[in-house]
Order: structure tokens, then sequence, then C-alpha cells
């Protein structure tokens, strides 16, 4: 496999990125943060979408990118000769995903589902065994030197997918102990099968005996109900004779209760008579009573309507004086010494005088409305002698105080006679009504009576005895009660009849549940030694494949090192905690002989010997290496040492990427991409 080209579009800190990938040793080099690592970070999120990436989805747009705006990555690799062009979005501000792949050309998916599909199809890899194949990391390389054995046979167990076998044991072990678990619960929960059985026995032995005592009950209620049949047809009869009695009686109480109304109601009107009779006679003085009041009432209203007129005068003529003496006083305020009368606009020439004329003015105003107001006392008292009013004012007004006193008296004297008499003349004119309804009473009363004699009559033949009728009616009630109660029984032992039975049902499945019980108990003990015969096996195979994993990376790391040493040592070895041994003229040494350079060169032998084994099932040919951040706290000459290193390398691999923010390397590199960044956050490429 081989990359060609890599284009970004607000991916993280670059908004817009071209990257070509040549064959031979390429230096991605720049500043820690400039964007370096984010590069290879952006070929795995082509190729294997958010869960490549180091945040979630919403933290991928480049800050500042516009909110509508996408992240789009496009890779252009090459595989087995073809040509593949893979693209991969998260359109606008709802981040959804999108994705196509083209080969040679030609769409083959253009959906993120089929994109993802048609990657494991190419790469037969997932996204952990990418990294490890194709992506080495100095703390990697420091772990196959400055850990301790088992650290650094735990390391190398992750890289190589082995873990994913320990993961694999754990969790048929937690199945083993859960099945056991599971069959424990269930033998506390089963019964004894003897103890069911004799339950379910007991249960039989008392549904017959309550079938024998429903048989009785049956036999009772049937006797029963031949005697409450012959107490009906004797009930019904007496019913019958009954219902007649007490209808014909009900008949009889509602003539009498009619009659009582219709004899009230007929010394009610004869006393209504006798009243009219006696109000006849003072009739006539209460008329002649009555027409005098009417005429001195007509007389005192037309006394009174001239005392009134004066009244009303007075009281217009008083507001008209009040009026004019505010007028005066309003007047006499602006008068001013020396200056223009307020009437007339000249000078006042007197002004001593001027204020007596107003004086004079209002004096004769108080006088005229102490006149009035006396006047007015005493047209209002009715009680006021005729002589003690002035003789103009009785002929304006026409009134004579003593002619009304007199109408007044007899008028309290008449008052009651005048009032009594409408309601004494109503009630006369009402005689020859009263006549009228006394003489229909009587006919009704006459045709009641009839009726009376006539029920009468028809109870006597009615054959009904009270003292009878009570002793069927009893003897009837008492056999249906004792009938009732005997269905009742019958119910309720049909009702427990019935919960014995459901109980035995109920036994029964409880029954079929602990055999059920115990089968499952023997499945759940069959799977658990299933699991654990399953787990001796993973062991073994885990045992097996590390043994055969040991000498195939001993034997390719030893061949990369004696390449790249050009012969100098004969090749490696590791033993059981991948400690790693070099040989020297056919000797073989601890790696701690060595040089740093050498013991460097080594243990980056080692991990490319395991990103090939990664990749060697999935039938890609690991055509590049990336290399992040291996040279570490190196002094110059054991950098110089890799480099050379990593040329020879490139007879191994098409292409070596390398991530270093070193410097002094640049010159040492057959091409370089230099990342930098700018003020404003964006990173750019130079090539």
């Amino acid at each position: 496999m081989r990359l060609i080209s890599l284009k970004l579009k607000n991916y993280r800190q670059f908004k817009h990125t071209e990257i070509e990938f040549p064959d031979g040793v390429i230096g991605i080099v720049g500043l820690n943060g400039a964007g370096k690592s984010t590069i290879i970070e952006a070929i795995a999120w082509v190729l294997y979408g958010n869960n490549a990436a180091r945040t979630d989805k919403q933290g991928i747009k480049r800050a500042g990118a516009a909110p509508s705006s996408s992240v789009e990555g496009t890779l252009e690799l090459e595989v087995g000769g073809t040509a593949y062009k893979i693209t991969r979005l998260l359109k606008g501000q709802s981040q959804t995903g999108a994705g196509s792949i083209t080969a040679n050309g030609k769409i083959i998916a253009d959906s993120v589902r089929g994109l993802d599909k048609e990657i494991q199809y190419l790469l037969n890899m997932d996204y952990p065994s990418f990294t490890t194949s194709f992506l080495a990391k100095q703390k990697e390389l420091n772990a196959l030197s400055d850990l301790t054995p088992k650290q650094r046979k735990d390391v190398i167990i992750r890289m190589l997918r082995i873990d994913s076998i320990d993961k694999a044991i754990d969790l048929i072990r937690k199945e083993a102990r859960e099945k056991k678990l599971e069959a424990e619960v269930l033998r506390k929960s089963l019964k004894d099968d003897n103890i069911l059985t004799s339950e379910k026995q007991a249960l039989v032995i008392q549904v017959e005996k309550q079938k024998e005592k429903g048989l009785l009950i049956e036999k009772e209620v049937k006797k029963l109900e031949k005697e409450l049949a012959a107490f009906t047809e004797k009930f019904n009869e007496e019913r019958k004779i009954y219902e007649d009695f007490a209808t014909k009686d009900k008949e009889k109480a509602q003539l009498e209760a009619r009659m009582t109304g219709l004899k009230k109601r007929e010394e009610e009107l004869k006393e209504e008579l006798e009243d009219i009779g006696k109000l006849e006679k003072e009739l006539s003085s209460l008329e002649k009573a009555a027409k005098e009041y009417s005429d001195l009432e007509k007389k005192e209203r037309r006394l009174a309507a001239g005392r009134e007129q004066k009244i009303e005068f007075i009281e217009s003529r008083l507001e008209d004086l009040r009026a004019e003496y505010k007028r005066i006083q309003e007047k006499e305020k602006l008068l001013r010494p020396g200056e223009e009368c307020p009437t007339c606009g000249q000078p006042l020439k007197n002004f001593q005088k001027i204020k007596e004329h107003f004086a004079l003015e209002k004096d004769k105003v108080e006088v005229e409305a102490k006149k009035l107001k006396a006047q007015k006392a005493l047209l209002e008292d009715e009680k006021t002698p005729k002589k003690e009013l002035s003789k103009e004012l009785v002929e304006e007004m026409k009134f004579d105080p003593a002619e009304h006193k007199k109408i007044m008296q007899r008028m309290e004297k008449l008052e009651a006679a005048a009032e009594r008499f409408p309601r004494v003349q109503a009630k006369v004119e009402e005689k020859k009504k009263t006549e009228t309804n006394l003489k229909k009473i009587n006919s009704e009363i006459t045709v009641f009576e009839t009726k009376l004699k006539d029920i009468l009559l028809q109870l006597k033949e009615i054959p009904y005895d009270k003292k009878k009728h009570q002793k069927i009616t009893d003897d009837f009630n008492s056999s249906k009660e004792l009938l009732d109660a005997k269905f009742h029984e019958r119910n309720e032992a049909r009702i427990t009849l019935a919960k014995i039975e459901g109980e035995i049902k109920a036994k029964e499945q409880e029954i079929k549940d602990n055999a059920l019980a115990r089968k499952s108990i023997e499945e759940t003990i069959k799977t658990q030694e299933e699991r654990n015969r399953l787990v001796d096996i993973m062991i073994e195979y885990r045992t097996h494949l590390i043994s055969r994993i040991q000498p195939e990376l001993a034997d390719i790391s030893g061949r990369l090192f004696t390449e790249l040493t050009n012969g100098k040592y004969q090749g490696v070895d590791l033993d059981e905690d991948y400690e790693m041994h070099i040989f020297d003229t056919g000797i073989k040494y601890p790696i701690g002989r060595f040089s740093g350079g050498e013991a460097d060169l080594a243990n980056l032998c080692l991990r490319l010997a395991i990103s090939q084994l990664i990749a060697a099932p999935t039938g890609i040919d690991t055509g590049f290496i990336i290399l992040d951040e291996i040279f570490g706290s190196q002094d110059l000459q054991r950098k110089g040492a890799i480099m050379d290193a990593l040329t020879q390398l490139s007879r191994q691999f098409r292409q070596i990427i390398l991530i270093t923010h070193v410097e002094e390397i640049k010159d040492s590199l057959e091409h370089v991409i230099e990342v930098s960044e700018d003020e404003e956050g964006v990173s750019h490429i130079r090539q």
C-alpha cells in the first residue's frame, strides 16, 4: 500500500491543505503543536471515520469556520496496483456524515456505511490493527527497552492484539461464573418431588369429598324446590285475592278522603254566606262614608295646591336674593381707594360714600329675605291661624287654614270606613259565586256517597282474611328463604371445588416447573463445564500463539537488523519476556552490552517486525511506515545512525514518513513537508 496525496478542508487547524507523498524517506517537520500529528490523524479519519479521531465529531471542525461550512478529507492511495480515492465529510451545522470511494475513477460506494464496508474489505483490518501496522511511536520504542520484563511483555502482547484473547478468556470465565451462580440459585428453588406428589394427592382426596358434599346439597335443593312450588301456587291465589281487596280498599280510602274534603269545603262556603249576609247590612252606611271622604279629599287637594304654589314662589325669590347678595359682595371686594369704579369705569371720588351705598343695598336684600323666610315658615306649619297670615298672603294663595283643619279632622274620622268599603263591597259581590259553588259541592257529595256505597258492597264480596293471608305469605317466604340458603350453600361448595381443582392444576404445574428446573440445572452445569473447557482451550491457544509469534518476531527483526547493520551482526533472539539478545560473531549477547545507537536500531527493527506480523494476515503489502517522534533524547550521533538505517529501510518500505520537531535532521531527508502555524492558529504546509 502506498500513500499518494491528502487534501483537508476545515479539519482541526487546517483551513485548506493539499499534501503530496512521494516515495522515499519523507520528513514531516515543525514545532510542537503546529499540526504534524494531525496529518496522520486525518489519514486515519478519512479511512476509519470518527473512531480514529481523538475527540468527538463536534471538535473536528476548525475553530473559526462558518457554522454552515463542512469538514472534508480526501485521501488518494494505491493498493495492489489499483488507485483509490477516498473522501469523508461532516456536512453543515449538524455535522452529518457523508463519504465515497472510487477505484481507478469508478465509484464503488457513495455513503458512509458503504465506505466503511469497502475500507474493511480493502484493508482487512480495523483501526487499532492499522495503527499498529503502519504507525510506530517513541513511547512504543521506549517500552521495548526501558520497561521491566513483565511490562514489556504486556505492551508487545497488546501491540500484537493478543490481549483480545485475554479479554475473550475473561468474558468466558465471567459467563462460567454466572452459569455456576445460576445453577446454585436454581438448586435453592428446587422442591422435593415426593412432597409435591403427596400434596397433590391430598388435594385430589379433598376434591372427591367436596363432590360428595355437592351431591347431597343438590338432593336437598330439589326437595326444597318441590315444597316451594306447592307454596307458590297457594301464595299466588292468595296474592290475587289480596291485590283485588287492596285495590278496592285503596279506592274506598280515596273516596273517603275526597268526601272529607268536600264536606269541609261545604262548611266553609256556608260560613262565607252567613258572613256576607252580615256585611250586606252595613254596606249602605260604608258607601255613604266613602263618598263623603272622597269629596273632602278633593277639596283638601285644592286648598293644599294654593299653599304649595306660594311656597315654591318664595323659595325661587330667596334663591334670586342670595345671588344678588353675593354679586354685591364681589363688587365691594373690588373697590380700592384711588382706582376706577368696577361698574362704570369712572374714577372713585367719594370712596366712603360708595361703601355705605353697598351696605345699604345688602341691608335691603337681607330684610326682604327675612320677610320671605318668615312667610315660608308660617305656610309650612298647617296649624298657623289665619289671623297670623297677612291679608295679602291669604288673598294671594286663597287658603283658609281653619277650613283646612276642619276638613282634615273629618277625613280622619271617615278614613277607616272609606278603606273598609271596597273590601266589603267586593265580598258582597261574590255572594252569587259562593252560592253556585255551594250547590256544586252538594252535587259532588251526593255522587261520591253513591260510589262509596258501591265500593263497600264490593269489599264484602271479596273473600279476604287478613290472618289467613299472613300465614300463607309467611309459609311462602320461609320456604323461599330455606331454598335461597341452600342455593348459597351449593354455590359455596362449587366455589370450593373449583378452588381445590385450581390448586391441583397449580400443583401439577409446580411439579412440571420443578422438572424443568432440574433439566435447566443440568443444562446450566453442562454450559459451565463447556465454558471452563473453552477457557482451557483459549489459554492453550494463547500459549501456542505466543510461542509461535516469539520466534517469528525474532526472525523478522533479526533479518532487518542484519540488513541495516550491513551484516555486522547475525540477527537477534527474544526470550520468554521478549528481552532482546544480539548475535555478534555467532555468540548471543544481551542488548545492554551494545551501544545506545545499536540498541535503538534493534528496538526499531523489533517494532517494524511487529507491524509486518500484524499486516501479514491481511494480504496488504506494508508499502509505508509512519514513525512518530522516534528520536526522543538521542544525541546527534545516535540520530545519525537511525537516519542511516532509515535510508536502508527504504529498500523494505517505499515510503517512510518521519514525524519530528528536530530541525537538525532536515538535511538528511529526501523529502521535507514543513508544518507551521500562523497568528490566527491556522496551520500551513510547505513542500
